[in-house]
């Protein structure tokens, strides 16, 4: 039987990745702070094991149990677990989770003879498309210009997943943003409420590439079983301007969407003056980083997963409608199609 060790597993990704993994056959091993919730895998045949990435020995000793109940067991890890967070303050939390968490955890899993290492980075760590261009996954990184913790963290612990390719099978997949039933206190519940309530007029200039939850954990479950060793995956279904993405809530909703976005010249002097006000109340949501980040285009191309992996995404604006139903943001019915006579 094969089995596999995720980080991360009680997260919005994590807890479908051990799902799918589950309902595959898999035995699916969890790694788990003292004190955490693991309430939302209640249900499932979850291994869990005890330790943290911060803690070197636990995270050594947790890995050994895992492969210990292995008993000869092929078993690979899934790297979930990262802080993302556009907080100014959170510089040095977004090191110690990011990068040296999966330093850590390379370790470890080196020293325990784990057959494959599953990386999930993030479409950050590849880099913003810029003019009319699309992001690959040869393309060189740029996004240390943003000054943005959560991009620099998440592209130097990649660096360190393919660096180490050479001692272990290592494999990334590199996510767009993921939507799906988002918690109530996210900042993506936050927005696509106020979106679907009609109260954003005016759009951020920059884009994303985007695809549903369900999808993006069938593509690390595709990587993990499909991938090559030593490649990144960029995983998304489509790619849209905040403009368009906004209206679409809107149309969803029924409500009246952006006029219009503010044009990029505009939204680095609002980024300054963001700044500014960070500097003496440090803000949660609008922070100077988030501000950079919905500045640019993070537009991506998914041809090689759907090619080297058979990864099929469901359609964009149908994964946005559910997720916007399920999160009680809909007051017009499902859609149904007629029935042929």
């Amino acid at each position: 039987m094969s089995q596999a060790f995720l980080t991360g597993a009680t997260g919005f990704l994590g807890r479908r990745v051990a799902r799918d993994l589950v309902a595959r056959g898999w035995r699916v091993h969890a790694l788990a702070r003292q004190g955490s919730d693991r309430s939302v895998l209640a249900g499932l045949p979850v291994v869990w094991h005890e330790g943290d990435l911060a803690n070197d020995a636990s995270l050594r000793k947790a890995l050994a149990s895992a492969h210990e109940f292995a008993n000869g067991d092929p078993l690979d890890v899934v790297h979930m677990a990262a802080l993302i967070s556009y907080r100014t303050g959170d510089t040095k939390l977004a090191r110690q989770v990011n990068v040296d968490g999966t330093r850590r955890l390379l370790s470890a899993s080196m020293a325990f003879g784990v057959r494959r290492f599953l990386h999930t980075s993030s479409i950050v760590a590849v880099g913003f498309a810029e003019g009319d261009a699309v992001s690959t996954e040869d393309q060189a990184f740029n996004g240390a210009r943003l000054g943005v913790d959560y991009v620099d963290t998440k592209r130097e612990s990649e660096e360190q997943a393919l660096a180490a390719a050479s001692e272990l099978d290592v494999v990334v997949v590199n996510p767009g943003a993921i939507f799906g039933p988002a918690s109530q206190s996210s900042n993506s519940a936050y927005f696509l409420r106020k979106a679907a309530a009609g109260k954003v007029r005016v759009a951020p200039p920059g884009g994303v590439a985007v695809l549903g939850v369900d999808d993006a954990a069938d593509g690390v479950v595709l990587a993990l079983t499909r991938g090559r060793r030593g490649r990144r995956y960029l995983l998304c279904e489509s790619n849209y301007r905040l403009k368009e993405l906004l209206a679409l809530v809107a149309q969803l909703a029924r409500a009246a969407p952006p006029v219009c976005a503010v044009p990029t010249p505009a939204w680095k002097l609002l980024c300054r003056g963001v700044d500014l006000i960070d500097r003496s109340k440090p803000q949660d949501r609008l922070t100077p980083q988030s501000m950079r980040m919905i500045g640019v285009h993070w537009r991506a191309d998914a041809q090689r997963a759907r090619e080297e992996l058979g990864w099929k995404p469901r359609p964009f604006p149908e994964v946005l409608e559910s997720a916007l139903r399920e999160m009680g943001l809909l007051d017009v019915p499902p859609r149904t199609t007629a029935a042929t006579p």
